[in-house]
């Protein structure tokens, strides 16, 4: 490898970053100390303030674990002491998988122990045991814990407990949230989807009827809503028991009768929930009108892969990258700018307009979901230059200038900060049971941010350990200290979980031309092979034999204004 002096400085660097070091007398900073020292995860970068925000992250992620009876459970963090279904449990713990694997399955697990007789799960677990006054659903919890358990290899009896919880609970929704029989999931309240000061919960009650997750109020007007967001989770994660159901075989339900039912729920919230005139999701009250409040819902429809591709794509431009709508500078608002009721405060616990930091942790999984991961990347680069300012954790971000609001030491903006940098230039463990080395480092857009900054990441998958640099126009693999393979950066080179390659992505809006190098650091490798690169955006390629050959291909999909 040819690595200039800069470079090789930055490989030198991340090779003397040793680990982490814990206070001992903290349950929480013990157990992250403990699994990034098996993982040997550590990132160095020339963009000094994202380097220690990662490093502070780090830190801070132990003030979010505490010992439950026992075991390891993810808290929320800041003000919300607990650990919630539509957060903690499905969509934080998931990122947790790649950092603190045993934390995050404890977490999992946490939500089966305490399911009641009926089915229902705890919407929250507090100090004091579990809560169940509301059903909070965003995440599908069930593609959560599939994610865990092919990133960390968790094993079957994980898998198994999920599928008998899971299925449980999709009988009591049934039973008790499709009360006007549209085959679609019922909110009755405003915490029923976590959505505090939101304008699509304007007049109506912010609990169940009395505390019951089974009631509404019968004096309101306009419930219950036919909710899209929480009939999308609750098809996806019938899919995902699908998936469950064929790993078991004979021994459970039929995969194609858990996919029939959710395929069945799409359909019911496309004809309850969707508007042909203005292409979006919205809530239907029980007058049959829909809530015309264009907010996050849609992206939660999407990333619980509720949609086909062309519709996705064609949201996609029309709302989520469009600067009228949700996509601000600093991406993504909770409800559509152009909304008068937008209120873009990021002072409150509100989805009335500031971006979320669960909003920015759930977005991943639709990108990639789709093959749209160079959109993603832009995003993300937005995204990455208010991370670097980032000090307390916050939930909110004020989406005109990313100023830190609402309280601190928060999960999901620790875990956004550990996975968006590993994403954008790190080695990934992916949920298809590859490894992502992801050479897309992000640009500073500030004057006094130089652009030309080298970064290394280092991670331990399967037993290999990989190193990552991403100098100014290339990027640099090494395989267990020996060079693997050296490719330009706006990629993602994809290897199996042996470190084989076996194709690259294109992660940047233009058309990336190079040279992808192979080096024989395998032991059935002899001599080195290079292939001449021409990849475009959202573009990826296999290598068959000597050559690389299309696999997908969608297109750009650029800023709407």
């Amino acid at each position: 490898m040819d690595m200039n002096s800069t470079d090789q400085a930055t490989l030198q660097r991340l090779r003397s970053k040793t680990g982490y070091s814990s206070d001992t007398t903290s349950y929480g900073n013990e157990c992250v100390a403990r699994a990034f020292t098996e993982s040997s995860v550590a990132f160095v970068s020339g963009w000094t303030e994202l380097e220690t925000v990662f490093d502070a992250a780090v830190s801070a992620l132990g003030t979010c674990i505490r010992d439950h009876d026992g075991s390891p459970l993810l808290q929320e963090g800041g003000v919300y002491d607990g650990c919630w279904l539509e957060s903690t449990g499905t969509a934080n713990a998931e990122v947790l998988s790649r950092f603190v694997p045993d934390a995050a399955e404890s977490t999992m697990l946490a939500f089966a122990r305490y399911q009641r007789s009926d089915g229902l799960i705890p919407y929250k677990i507090a100090a004091d045991g579990p809560v169940f006054r509301q059903i909070q659903l965003v995440t599908p919890p069930v593609r959560s814990a599939w994610h865990h358990y092919r990133v960390a290899d968790a094993s079957p009896s994980f898998l198994s407990r999920i599928y008998d919880t899971y299925s449980a609970y999709d009988r009591w929704l049934v039973a008790n949230r499709d009360t006007r029989k549209t085959g679609c999931i019922e909110a009755f309240c405003t915490y029923d989807t976590g959505h505090d000061l939101s304008p699509r919960f304007w007049h109506v009650p912010n609990s169940p009827f009395r505390g019951e997750p089974d009631r509404y109020d019968p004096d309101n007007p306009r419930l219950p809503f036919i909710a899209p967001d929480l009939t999308a989770s609750v098809a996806c994660s019938r899919d995902y028991l699908a998936r469950i159901a064929e790993e078991f075989g004979s021994d459970v339900v039929a995969p194609d009768t858990w996919l029939h039912a959710a395929g069945q729920m799409r359909e019911a919230m496309f004809t309850q929930c969707f508007d042909e005139k203005d292409r979006f999701f919205y809530d239907r009250d029980a007058y049959g009108e829909f809530v015309r409040v264009q907010s996050d819902v849609l992206m939660r429809v999407l990333a619980s892969e509720a949609v086909p591709l062309e519709l996705f794509e064609e949201l996609l431009c029309t709302y989520l990258l469009n600067t009228r709508k949700f996509y601000s500078d600093v991406p993504f608002t909770s409800i559509a700018l152009d909304d008068p009721r937008c209120f873009q405060s990021s002072e409150h616990n509100s989805w009335a307009g500031a971006v979320n930091f669960l909003t920015i942790i759930r977005a991943p999984h639709m990108f990639e979901h789709y093959g749209h991961s160079a959109e993603f990347m832009t995003a993300a680069n937005q995204l990455m230059q208010a991370f670097a300012d980032v000090k307390k954790f916050p939930q909110c971000l004020n989406p005109w200038t990313g100023e830190e609001g609402y309280t601190e030491l928060y999960s999901p903006a620790i875990l956004s900060v550990l996975d968006y940098i590993e994403r954008m230039h790190g080695v990934q463990a992916a949920t298809d049971g590859s490894v992502w080395c992801n050479a897309r480092p992000p640009v500073p857009s500030s004057a006094d941010r130089p652009r030309e900054r080298s970064s290394a990441y280092r991670r331990k998958i399967s037993g290999n350990e990989y190193e990552l640099v991403c100098g100014s126009d290339r990027a640099y693999l090494f395989l267990n200290g020996r060079a693997h393979a050296e490719f330009p950066n706006g990629t993602r080179l994809v290897c199996d979980r042996s470190g084989r390659v076996s194709g690259i992505t294109g992660l940047v809006p233009r058309t990336v031309l190079g040279e992808l190098t192979l080096y024989s650091s395998l032991p059935d490798q002899h001599g080195e092979r290079s292939f001449a690169l021409e990849i475009s955006a959202n573009e990826t390629l296999e290598i068959d034999g000597e050559s690389l050959q299309c696999k997908a291909k969608h297109n750009y999909l650029p800023p709407q204004f």
